[in-house]
């Protein structure tokens, strides 16, 4: 998203509800409210400022977050936490901040997505970084049964793939259609993933529940250089789907004319059975 130019003023009274503020400027006085939060609750002096909230209360209105100590944990209509949240926008510094006050690592909200699961998708590497090294579950799925690792390899985020990745994220995991991370990448198009899951010995001929492997996904997207690169790599250009269909079946359905060149040059027919 994008933000507002920061306000001219400094002061920490001129924070906005997260949605609107502009995070560099407002960081100060968030980490401020959150270390004296204990003792300027006490005495009241700032929270008489802002009409009886604390600035990171006040910060986080506009999504109905309470922010007092042991009290971090409700949630919007989508079932959305402050952490979810920030996580979601790349807002590291209050990430961590809520993590310091024990915020909830996995909490999921009404579709499954934990915070790892919305800065995965979302391509905040900062972020995905910060929930691992803190323990957050790697391997959580959404109502759909996908990881962080294929939010990440399905929108296209190599950066966060490579972190999931050198956190040994598990690089088969299936979601309810039975599609891997490489699966994902390949249906949408996404080349250096796709080179660089196969280099971290991504199974080339992985099927969904379908029979369909990453080479059908792609010839079927009219992906044309992730097909190359399958084929490259040796994908197996017969394996039949459970309909009865081969990548090159699906490539001329669609009439990718440049897929089926390459198809047959590697062997393939329309009549070809799977290995």
């Amino acid at each position: 998203m994008s933000f507002p130019s920061p306000p001219d003023s400094g002061h920490p009274n001129q924070c906005e509800p997260i949605e609107r503020i502009w995070p560099s400027k407002c960081q100060r006085c968030i980490e401020l409210d959150f270390k004296c939060s204990e003792n300027q609750r006490a005495t009241g002096s700032r929270r008489s400022q802002l009409g009886g909230k604390s600035e990171i209360e006040s910060t986080l209105s506009g999504q109905g977050k309470l922010l007092e100590k042991g009290f971090i944990e409700p949630r919007d209509i989508s079932g959305r936490t402050a952490l979810s949240l920030v996580a979601g926008k790349g807002i590291e510094f209050v990430a961590r901040l809520l993590l310091d006050q024990h915020a909830i690592l996995d909490s999921k909200d009404i579709n499954g997505r934990t915070p790892l699961s919305w800065a995965a998708g979302e391509s905040h590497e900062a972020v995905v970084e910060l929930l691992l090294n803190r323990k957050a579950n790697i391997e959580s799925e959404d109502e759909d049964g996908q990881t962080p690792l294929s939010c990440a390899a399905g929108n296209g985020h190599k950066a966060v793939v490579e972190v999931l990745l050198a956190h040994r994220a598990n690089i088969e995991s299936k979601d309810i259609i039975g599609q891997t991370p490489l699966s994902w990448a390949a249906l949408q198009g996404h080349e250096s993933i796709v080179e660089l899951l196969l280099n971290n010995y991504a199974d080339i001929n992985s099927k969904d529940s379908s029979g369909q492997t990453p080479l059908s996904c792609a010839a079927m997207g009219g992906h044309t250089s992730v097909v190359d690169i399958l084929l490259t790599r040796c994908a197996n250009v017969g394996i039949k789907d459970i309909f009865g269909h081969t990548p090159m079946s699906w490539a001329a359905w669609r009439g990718h004319g440049d897929i089926l060149v390459l198809l047959a040059n590697h062997g393939a027919t329309r009549q070809r059975d799977a290995d």
